[in-house]
């Protein structure tokens, strides 16, 4: 009976992971689709790539999903203009996070994913 019991403990443990990965494979699919959305509007390969990029590091700075980000970006994005707390980091690279968190809203909006919003 011990080995069974354990057997199952063990079965149940794999499906836990499936959830967090069907979780990481939802953000990472929302990942590929901005890239190839900036692909789409004429941003050069390496422009869409870093971007997209970008955002994901952005997210794993502030321990924010891609998703708390869509929801949250009309309150997360002024941090990070000219006069925002974050404006140093959204400044790096000259400007490129704040031009990604740009891209990244609109991006949301023309998808109909957020309502558009100043």
């Amino acid at each position: 009976m011990l080995k069974e019991t354990s057997l199952s403990v063990a079965r149940r443990e794999p499906q836990e992971h499936l959830v967090v990965r069907a979780s990481r494979k939802a953000e990472l699919s929302v990942a590929a689709q901005f890239e190839n959305w900036l692909l789409n509007n004429n941003y050069r390969p390496t422009t869409a790539f870093d971007y997209q990029g970008r955002i994901e590091r952005l997210c794993r700075k502030e321990g924010y999903t891609l998703s708390h980000l869509a929801e949250n970006i009309a309150s997360i994005l002024p941090e990070y203009e000219i006069n925002g707390k974050q404006s140093a980091y959204g400044k790096r690279s000259h400007t490129s996070v704040r031009q990604a968190l740009r891209r990244f809203k609109m991006f949301l909006v023309s998808n109909k994913l957020i309502e558009s919003v100043k």
